[in-house]
């Protein structure tokens, strides 16, 4: 389950890239993503 959320967080992430330059947009999901799923976690 993992593996398959981090694959689709980097696909996001490159497709975001190229969607755009801005790459805080991307880095701001990444870290939106990581906080949601340490809640999970926790």
């Amino acid at each position: 389950m993992k593996f398959l959320l981090l694959l689709i967080v980097r696909i996001d992430i490159l497709i975001s890239n190229k969607g755009s330059e801005k790459s805080s947009d991307s880095n701001d999901l990444y870290c939106n993503v990581l906080n949601s799923r340490k809640r999970k976690n926790a």
